[in-house]
């Protein structure tokens, strides 16, 4: 008998038809895994400690294409994020699954609970040829925050995604906001967060396709991953509040800080194309990256994962672990985050 992916006990061929038609879930679910197994690869191969285990993850076919990262299958610590979010677990539960889902899910028992959501796998999401490249992309955002959060450890994660489901319950479902919102401190924190799960998103996502789906302040479209790099190397960090209209590219999040902190840098003493920017959108400064920690592969996340720890809790907080690590450039660093306003 010859063996093949079929029949061999190990895969299964799923069909895909068109999600117009439903009927795709078994294909979203394997989607799933497979990109949650390419984000496990990755890990192992490029720096990141923790990654993806023994998760529960739900998934759902259609076209909301949203995810999140609750942990509370691996933490179960539904009572502690609500008490953080200063809203009752039911709300709390509530805020969490029907706005990802659109559905009315009543609240499970804690070994049924999710550590991973991801709602309206759409693989035509701002394309239009379907492939699991948008899914995939997806994932490696959302594995990249299950990987924060494993390190950091269950109060951190609780504080954080409380922040941001108290952002959606009283901001018209923006888990961000402009990020001062619930508080400085936590708007710090999830630009941190989401900023490192941006990083994770695009690199795994050049690594294994060579272009990612980036938004920019022309819209949303899938370009090379030399024009992604480009894009994020003209990265414009805005203070906060920001005002400004958010992308990939114009934000308050960390990701053109991390960017910048593991690229090779210019080493020649004139600025990038990064700028530094008000919470308007008005000029401030431009950026000087003259900081090169990078050694091995482009793709080794190792360098900034390994500093995330549980007392990292902003962008700024990076600063002294990098300049510690690296002293013989604790200099350029310190001058690349002043130049980022921390």
């Amino acid at each position: 008998m010859t063996l093949n992916k079929n029949n061999n006990g190990q895969n299964k061929y799923i069909d895909y038809t068109s999600f117009s038609n439903g009927g795709n879930h078994l294909w979203s679910k394997g989607t799933v895994n497979n990109g949650l197994r390419k984000y496990v690869d990755y890990c192992n191969a490029n720096g990141i400690t923790n990654t993806i285990s023994h998760a529960n993850v739900w998934a759902w076919e259609g076209s909301k294409q949203t995810g999140a990262t609750p942990m509370l299958y691996k933490y179960q610590q539904l009572p502690l994020m609500s008490s953080f979010a200063n809203i009752g677990q039911a709300n709390f539960w509530h805020n969490l699954t029907n706005i990802l889902s659109g559905f009315t899910i009543n609240l499970v028992p804690k070994h049924l609970r999710p550590d991973q959501i991801y709602t309206g796998l759409n693989p035509r999401s701002n394309e239009t040829i379907s492939d699991s490249r948008r899914i995939h992309q997806l994932i490696f955002h959302e594995s990249g925050h299950y990987s924060h959060a494993s390190k950091v450890g269950a109060s951190y994660w609780a504080q954080l995604f409380a922040s941001e489901i108290s952002n959606i319950h009283l901001h018209g479902g923006d888990p961000y906001y402009d990020g001062t919102s619930p508080s400085l401190q936590a708007g710090a924190r999830i630009g941190l967060a989401e900023g490192w799960a941006t990083v994770t998103e695009f690199y795994v996502s050049n690594s294994y396709y060579n272009s990612s789906i980036i938004r920019s302040n022309t819209g949303s479209s899938r370009q090379h991953m030399s024009n992604v790099n480009g894009i994020l190397e003209g990265f414009n960090i805005i203070d906060r509040p920001m005002n400004a209209t958010r992308t990939d590219e114009w934000s308050w999040f960390s990701h053109g800080l991390i960017v910048d902190i593991l690229d090779t840098g210019r080493n020649n003493g004139t600025a990038d194309q990064s700028v530094h920017r008000n919470g308007s959108g008005a000029f401030l400064n431009t950026v000087l990256d003259e900081v090169s920690i990078q050694s091995g592969s482009i793709y080794n996340l190792g360098p900034v994962f390994s500093r995330l720890t549980s007392s990292v809790n902003s962008a700024a907080d990076l600063k002294n672990p990098l300049m510690s690590a690296y002293p013989a450039q604790s200099s350029k660093i310190n001058t690349l985050f002043q130049n980022y306003g921390y």
